[in-house]
């Protein structure tokens, strides 16, 4: 299918293949999708401009790619940063169709159904998109299905309406007229407002629906017009770096006043004009309630109508019934419609024009031309006589780390990329020689040429794809955790059962060169040990993917697993006694990121890890003490070992690029290292056993 992407800058229509539908997600033929003149073209000009003009404008991320250098070295940072440069972006969030197929848990759409759709990289300029039910809504007969495809955009629109919460009779000014400020002048006329429309652009302000407008003296006319008492309201729906206008606006409201910051503008704020007249300045957010919240996006959890009543979705349907009551038009705001095989026009035509259309479209075939193929040939290259690799799940760590250390290993040929986000599986099938790329797994799965599979999705899909993998024959290596509840990881050691099949977690901190240093010295011991283990990293908030119970699994046993393995790994016995416990922060933080966890060993030896979000970064992330028959042992961050006093120190090395040395060697039948499946299930038993401490049974032993 095609699908448009900024690249560098540039816009561009590429092949790419067919997305999956998820379980709550609607899958649809798009026939129309908007151009927003703001949004979009904002993204590729940015995409455009040299890299120091970034530099100055994202201090925070030219910070963190520093720290990243000092600490991984400066050439495996520049690859870091080339890919992220490299990257495709998908353009688009307001389109419709009609649907194609219905994810499992999705009752309210059936096939055929025309419906709008929403959402940055969701509802993108594509020919087929899977965009989260509650992004979704059925369009009614009358409306037609190019009106339909700005649903997106007038749901913002009214979300801006509700902040400013007016009503009938009062005068509001809509400070800025294009394509969002004339669907919110039409919906404030729509509800019995008197509407003053503000625009510097004459042609502009003459197509807005509004009772008078103008172009100058915006303070002075607008008082005019309220014969001196102010309006009751403004919407801010410009964009421009104008610091005047949030003052100008407060200017010209009565005393009580609202203004409602819909649009991008300076904040700076007069306070003694605010102040004396008592005035609420509001932000309106998108679509409504919902937005950014991943439970309501992905997961189809709606919130109760009677506490919410207007969410996303909810606004999305009443701008469809406005168009079908004819209570607002958009119409005759289309200016340019272009075929998606037109779209890097569309972009050149919106960049030069002066002004910007309101609204330009991208249309799409009617039918698909052929039936989609599940996977894209991206190289010809035909290689024997390697271990072809297939790697599931392409996010941020695996296209700095796994990817990058799979090329280096001369025995491995990466055959196949497989992601959720079409263009990404495709631009980085292309930059790493990959020869092909799909978004659907199973393709992998089911190519009889791959021996490896890598695993490195979100954690709720380890165990799923590893069983999965492992009954077609195939070698796994997943990233940790094994899986997010003790039943997935016992499935896969009964999968595993007379197999004979390769199958290791990623718990790469054991192969760490620093790791192996401590491991020899301490090798021969007959005393025990006590290990203290420190991990002091950066806060995440709840509504992160890896907090997810669900997706994530939390942070015991999507982060500590690795500690729990290199505690098991250095003591070598099982261990014999857990405690563990959570700090109360009284709602401040997640308690249970921020644990301390004991674990007694068979031969007498003791482990203590301390995690901790809720401190900064002027200590290292992790930090290692091990005691024991008069020795002691510091390893800091991997980057600096002391044993005894003496001291070692490398560039940093938590031991991804060995542990595919040692996967190779066990492919291979050599005497290896690899963590197999039941050595990664006694970390993995740890971390069950911590959750269930924590959660009210203190002192499980084993």
């Amino acid at each position: 299918m095609k699908q448009v992407f900024a690249k560098k800058g540039r816009v561009q229509v590429e092949e790419v293949t067919v997305p999956v539908c998820g379980d709550n997600e609607v899958k649809v033929k798009v026939l129309y999708s908007v151009i927003s003149s703001g949004t979009e073209l904002n993204t590729v000009k940015k995409l455009k401009q040299p890299l120091y003009q970034t530099a100055l404008e994202k201090k925070e991320l030219v910070k963190s790619v520093i720290i990243k250098a000092k600490k991984e070295g400066y050439f495996k940072t520049y690859n870091y940063v080339k890919q992220m440069l490299n990257n495709w972006w998908r353009l688009g969030y307001s389109c419709s169709g009609k649907v194609m197929e219905v994810g499992k848990n999705v009752r309210e759409f059936s096939v055929n159904d025309d419906v709008a759709c929403g959402g940055q990289n969701y509802a993108s300029h594509a020919e087929i998109v899977c965009v989260p039910k509650n992004l979704v809504v059925k369009i009614p007969k009358n409306v037609s299905l190019k009106e339909a495809s700005l649903t997106t955009i007038g749901s913002i629109a009214i979300q801006s309406v509700r902040r400013l919460n007016p009503s009938f009779g009062e005068i509001i000014v809509v400070y800025g007229l294009g394509l969002l400020g004339q669907i919110v002048c039409q919906i404030l006329s729509a509800i019995g407002c008197q509407v003053i429309g503000i625009d510097i652009n004459e042609k502009r302000a003459k197509k807005a629906k509004v009772h008078r407008f103008f172009t100058t003296d915006f303070v002075k006319n607008a008082i005019h017009f309220t014969k001196g008492i102010g309006v009751d309201g403004v919407i801010i729906s410009a964009a421009t770096d104008n610091k005047d206008i949030i003052n100008n606006s407060m200017e010209m409201c009565r005393k009580k006043g609202r203004v409602v910051l819909l649009g991008k503008v300076p904040i700076t704020i007069n306070r003694e004009v605010m102040y004396k007249k008592e005035l609420d300045f509001l932000i309106s957010t998108s679509y409504g309630p919902g937005r950014y919240d991943k439970d309501y996006e992905e997961k189809g959890q709606d919130y109760p109508l009677g506490y919410v009543r207007w969410t996303e979705n909810r606004n999305m349907q009443e701008f469809l019934r406005l168009l079908a009551e004819r209570k607002i038009s958009v119409e005759e705001l289309i200016e340019k419609e272009f075929s998606i095989d037109e779209a890097e026009e569309a972009y050149l035509t919106l960049s030069k024009a002066n002004p910007v259309p309101l609204i330009v479209l991208l249309s799409y075939p009617q039918e698909l031309n052929k039936e989609e193929p599940l996977r894209l040939v991206t190289s010809n290259k035909k290689i024997v006589g390697k271990i072809n690799v297939g790697l599931i799940g392409a996010g941020n760590f695996a296209k700095g780390t796994h990817l990058v250390n799979v090329k280096k290993i001369d025995d491995f040929n990466l055959k196949a990329i497989v992601t959720k986000n079409p263009g990404s599986a495709k631009n980085l099938a292309l930059l790493n020689g990959a020869e092909y790329c799909s978004a659907d797994y199973t393709e992998v799965l089911n190519d009889k040429d791959i021996h490896l599979v890598v695993i490195s999705t979100r954690h709720n899909l380890h165990a799923k794809i590893a069983i999965e993998a492992l009954k077609k024959g195939k070698q796994v290596f997943v990233e940790k955790p094994m899986g997010i509840t003790r039943e997935e990881c016992r499935s896969i050691l009964n999968t595993l059962k007379g197999k004979g099949l390769v199958y290791s977690v990623g718990f790469n901190r054991n192969y760490a060169p620093l790791t192996q240093q401590v491991k020899s010295f301490f090798e021969t011991r007959d005393y025990p040990l006590i290990i203290n283990y420190r991990v002091n990293t950066k806060p995440t908030g709840r509504e992160d993917w890896v907090n997810d119970p669900e997706e994530g699994g939390g942070r015991i046993i999507g982060e500590m697993c690795h500690m729990f393995s290199f505690f098991n790994y250095i003591i070598g016995t099982r261990f014999s006694e857990i405690n563990a416990y959570k700090i109360n922060s009284d709602g401040r933080v997640i308690d249970s990121n921020n644990a301390a966890v004991t674990i007694k060993y068979g031969d007498g030896s003791v482990a203590t890890l301390v995690y901790t979000d809720y401190a900064n970064d002027t200590l290292s992330k992790e930090r290692i003490e091990i005691f024991g028959g008069g020795n002691v042992a510091v390893l800091d961050d991997f980057e600096q070992l002391f044993i005894n006093g003496k001291k070692s120190s490398i560039k940093q090395d938590k031991g991804h690029y060995a542990e595919l040395v040692e996967l190779l060697k066990k492919l291979r039948g050599e005497k290896s290292e690899l963590i197999d499946a039941n050595k990664a299930y006694e970390s993995m038993e740890i971390c069950f056993r911590v959750e269930e401490i924590l959660n009210g049974n203190f002192n499980v032993k084993n």
